[in-house]
């Protein structure tokens, strides 16, 4: 079945399902490229949510136990935000942050409905990926045009930007490697993937490298052992690749990107040059693991890392590297901000009680093992690098990519049952 016609069913069995794809849809294209795209669709998600107050109960008792303890840890997660407070000092920063905290209970009505009707709206995020390729690359080309020298970027930050294009790269890979595809269907997708990747590399997004060598690796094992792809056809891709990194400026930029880390990495731990932009966040690291040890148990505050900089740049301190509440890592993010209480809570939430539900479902198709690893492990490592949890439009975009691949699970159960 086609995307187009599973579409045009929706519409016609259920204009819910089709007015909440469409939502997921323009979340996937524009989440972090367009001001508050991420955050008009989550909101209209949750608000619609909200009608449907007796599917919640109903959906709840459909969840397995594992499923079950995953909701927990996400009103876990929101109520280890409500505990940090307890060291907080500057009340307005926090509350903006506890924003981030709170919409993993936000969430949980779209996901309880979606387990209550079966419903699946995974094949829009299929589709808003391919979508995303082209639109993400013009605006990702505008943008190195007018900047040259500058990280391309959408409305936000640059490195969310690259961040979303490089995983719905992950999305539309998965829907070459399960699906059997005519072979027009496959030149597009590749040719959404390129842009993709292009309109990542101009962004210069430190996590874009990282995910591309699992991207391959994952490649590379269903072209051995499914032979849904070829060798043949990776290979096309990467050769076509490389003959655009070495005929644009792209290769000059990569090689340039990757000098400049080796030397921010030996400035830093040879001189203590702490300046540069990977040397700021090495130093952030120190700083964040530092102030965590003088409030282990509920950490300093979500927004309080900033003025903890502050207070050691009035000491003489990094007082050359501008003052951040970001620790440039999720995990640091996690035990410095809500002590290791919200780092444990946190770890179970966003990574181990999702990946427990996708592998303990014996039941569940390859295609959405695949979809869920990917996904997860593309924000755990994007996390290496960058506090997306700090950020409103990665937190909406993991949040309805997690729980639309949750509730997908239980809309393949109920037709392979049926």
């Amino acid at each position: 079945m086609t995307l187009l016609t599973q579409f045009t069913n929706d519409i016609k069995s259920s204009p819910l399902i089709f007015f909440f794809g469409i939502n997921v849809f323009i979340l996937t294209v524009m989440g972090t490229s367009i001001n508050n795209a991420a955050s008009t669709v989550f909101t209209v998600l949750v608000l619609t949510s909200l009608f449907y107050t007796k599917e919640w109960i109903k959906g709840w008792h459909e969840l397995s136990q594992t499923e079950k303890i995953f909701v927990i840890c996400f009103i876990l997660y929101m109520l280890s935000g409500v505990l940090a407070f307890y060291n907080e000092s500057d009340i307005g920063k926090y509350i903006r942050v506890f924003d981030r905290y709170f919409r993993f209970f936000l969430i949980l009505p779209f996901y309880l409905l979606l387990v209550k009707r079966k419903i699946s709206l995974l094949h829009y995020i299929y589709a808003g990926a391919i979508t995303s390729g082209p639109f993400i690359f013009i605006i990702a080309l505008n943008s190195y045009i007018k900047h040259p020298y500058l990280p391309a970027h959408g409305h936000y930050h640059h490195i969310m930007f690259g961040e979303l294009a490089m995983l719905n790269i992950g999305v539309m890979l998965v829907l070459l490697l399960t699906h059997d595809l005519k072979r027009i269907f496959k030149i597009i997708i590749l040719i959404s993937m390129l842009c993709a990747l292009i309109a990542a590399i101009l962004s210069q997004t430190r996590g874009v490298w990282l995910m591309l060598p699992v991207y391959l690796i994952i490649a590379v094992i269903y072209a051995i052992k499914e032979e849904k792809i070829g060798l043949n056809g990776i290979a096309v891709f990467l050769a076509i690749f490389a003959a655009i990194s070495i005929l644009t400026p792209i290769g000059s930029l990569i090689t340039k990107r990757v000098d400049s880390a080796v030397s921010n990495v030996d400035q830093y731990y040879t001189n203590n040059i702490y300046e540069t932009s990977n040397g700021q966040r090495l130093a952030l690291w120190d700083i964040a693991l530092n102030v965590w040890q003088k409030h282990p148990l509920l950490g300093t505050g979500p927004g309080d890392l900033q003025h903890d900089v502050i207070a050691l740049q009035n000491k003489g301190q990094y007082v050359k590297m501008p003052p951040s509440n970001s620790a440039y890592n999720i995990f640091i993010q996690a035990l410095v901000g809500a002590g290791l209480i919200g780092f444990l809570i946190f770890v179970f939430a966003v990574v181990i009680m999702p990946l427990r539900v996708i592998f303990s479902k014996i039941t569940i198709d390859e295609e959405s093992r695949l979809f869920g690893f990917i996904v997860i492990c593309a924000f755990s490592v994007f996390g290496l690098t960058e506090s997306w949890t700090l950020r409103s439009p990665p937190v909406s975009v993991y949040l309805v990519y997690v729980t639309v691949m949750l509730g997908h699970f239980h809309s393949v159960v109920h037709k392979n049952t049926a």
